[in-house]
């Protein structure tokens, strides 16, 4: 999975998130946050205030891994180069 993330700047969010919450004196509250953008990939970010959160779709991820595991596999395969 790349580390880029993929944030348009000046584009309007297409999410707006409700964070719900307990204040200290125990009362529920709740603050929208209007900061998540779909990727050209299909993955959501949104950003908080420790980093970029993720959201990546089943889909997407196992084929990700599935493109790992085979890149893997092949990187494991004996050469038929006898100079190596």
């Amino acid at each position: 999975m790349s580390d880029e993330i993929d944030i348009k700047k000046g584009k309007k969010p297409d999410y707006i998130n409700s964070l719900y919450y307990k204040d200290t004196q125990g009362k529920d509250r709740r603050m929208d946050v209007p900061n998540s953008w779909t990727n050209e990939d299909g993955r959501i970010v949104t950003k908080t205030p420790l980093g970029n959160l993720v959201q990546t779709p089943r889909e997407t991820l196992e084929k990700i891994r599935a493109e790992k595991a085979q890149s893997q596999e092949q990187s494991q395969e004996p050469s038929d180069d006898p100079s190596l």
